[in-house]
């Protein structure tokens, strides 16, 4: 639908009247994810606030969803059709996209939710951009960045709060089960490599899946990023027909559900710069690094928040043991696991530098969210 400037002018106007005037009898809460596993950092939100009455939900669905979620008071949408919908009102819209905010979009509050933490932080560079009213900041370590962005963006009045990352909250109490389970008896970890849009720091290899295939001694779990499934995101590279043709007893490869259906039941966890490495500290077990720090910090420098390198380096390499080569993959592995509290401390220490709310960030971004809606001027 193309819309003229003075619309445009006109519907920003009629909204503002309408939402000053207390006339509306409901509130409207959009929540926007360009991907199945972003939307994932949305649900646990959705859920605790479905059911508040004199509010509906507009969730934006995705075609990569493997399932639609089952969720009260609520309408969704195509994110293609987002646009028809400029006539509607919005009171909050929240998003993990930093760069999908409509024109129309005036008069409510906008919200930026992460859909992680850890060395991956260029996707910073599009909260510069982009107009935000509230950050619901996962950590101590990336409220830093946020601060400095803001600092540098003249005119923004965007609030930073201490919300933590409602995702992680399942998985805390998930924790506290210590559901650990064994595959024909021999210890589960999961490897969860992880993908970037610049084909050259991608970390996973062949020589590294080989050696992963060929032990006996763990059950092996795999878990790639879902861009690693496709190859015009990979310069071509077919990861997933080469992942299965190492599948054997001891080397699965599930793609239904979520990573978070499988973090919980793994002793370990071997990654890169994932930000699922950040999210498995919770269960205070060991994990393993593969990649280099050159790697680390083009990562980090990807992008323009330019992060300290060595801040967010040194504590992840002190909390995870790093696996230099894929021929040391055993030695590396077998000495983890048999002293496995060995870096508990370094854990626990990033943890609480990471994520604020271990365990109620969801209710936390929750009434906040009720806070901003303001249902006394129904």
């Amino acid at each position: 639908m193309n819309i003229s400037k003075l619309q445009q002018y006109f519907i920003k106007y009629l909204r503002l009247i309408l939402n000053k005037s207390g006339l509306r009898r409901k509130r409207t809460v959009v929540f926007c994810a360009p991907a199945d596993f972003h939307f994932q950092h949305l649900l646990p939100i959705i859920k605790m606030i479905e059911g508040t009455p004199h509010l509906k939900l507009i969730i934006v669905e995705q075609p990569d969803w493997q399932q639609k979620p089952d969720i009260k008071n609520s309408v969704f949408i195509l994110g293609k059709d987002l646009g028809k919908m400029n006539w509607n009102f919005f009171d909050v819209m929240i998003g993990t996209d930093f760069s999908s905010i409509p024109w129309w979009f005036t008069s409510g509050t906008r919200i930026a939710l992460f859909h992680g933490a850890g060395p991956k932080v260029g996707f910073l560079e599009e909260l510069a951009e982009n107009i935000f009213d509230v950050v619901f900041t996962p950590g101590p370590d990336l409220r830093e960045l946020e601060e400095k962005i803001i600092e540098n963006t003249k005119g923004r009045n965007t609030k930073l709060l201490q919300i933590g990352l409602p995702a992680l909250d399942i998985l805390f109490h998930q924790g506290q089960k210590n559901e650990i389970q064994r595959k024909n008896n021999k210890p589960v970890i999961l490897y969860a490599p992880s993908w970037h849009l610049e084909t050259s720091y991608i970390v996973i290899d062949e020589a590294f899946i080989r050696e992963l295939a060929g032990q006996n001694k763990y059950h092996i779990i795999v878990r790639p990023h879902p861009n690693l499934l496709i190859p015009e995101k990979c310069g071509g590279i077919d990861w997933e027909k080469i992942l299965f043709s190492y599948e054997n007893e001891n080397f699965e490869i599930p793609l239904q559900g979520s990573i978070y259906d499988y973090l919980h039941r793994c002793e370990a966890i071997i990654g890169d710069y994932s930000s699922v490495l950040y999210e498995y500290l919770v269960f205070e077990r060991p994990g393993f690094l593969y990649v280099s720090q050159e790697v680390l910090d083009k990562v980090l420098s990807y992008g323009a928040c330019e992060p300290d390198s060595d801040a967010i380096i040194e504590p992840l390499c002190a909390a995870y043991q790093t696996i230099p080569d894929a021929t040391m993959l055993l030695e590396i592995l077998d000495k983890g696991m048999q002293k496995p509290d060995i870096r508990q401390n370094a854990r626990i220490e990033l943890l609480n530098r990471t994520f604020y709310n271990a365990g109620s960030a969801t209710q936390v971004a929750s009434r906040e969210i009720i806070r901003l809606l303001d249902f006394n001027r129904i």
